[in-house]
């Protein structure tokens, strides 16, 4: 059976590494990145490898919602399913990440998304 790949963007080095340890551990295969900009080139090198993507909102050079954005416009015959890990909480900042494309929304410190990842049938 083939690992799951899962893309990380993720700025926090501290919560970077805990997401890489927690979904190694669950048995994904884990690529991380520290803005979105290099997590976009990530991506499109490689689209069909990364089924899921975990994405923080706030990030240098390229933020999760334009991060999200570009991958749901340029890459529609892939669907990875995309996952906004961010301390936002706002009800504004969850609609416009599931309006730009985001599938789920996690406030930090809540859900772990090890398990979250689990529980999708892929």
């Amino acid at each position: 059976m083939n690992k799951v790949s899962v893309l990380v963007a993720e700025d926090d080095a501290y919560y970077r590494k805990y997401l890489e340890r927690s979904l190694s551990s669950a048995g994904f295969v884990v690529k991380t990145f520290q803005d979105g900009l290099e997590a976009y080139h990530a991506f499109s090198s490689n689209p069909e490898n990364y089924r899921i993507l975990l994405v923080d909102l706030l990030m240098p050079n390229m933020d999760g919602f334009e991060l999200i954005r570009q991958v749901r416009t340029n890459f529609k015959q892939f669907y990875p399913y995309i996952f906004v890990i961010t301390s936002l909480g706002d009800d504004e900042d969850v609609v416009k990440a599931l309006q730009v494309g985001a599938d789920e929304v996690l406030i930090k410190l809540g859900e772990a998304s090890s398990e979250r990842c689990a529980q999708i049938d892929l």
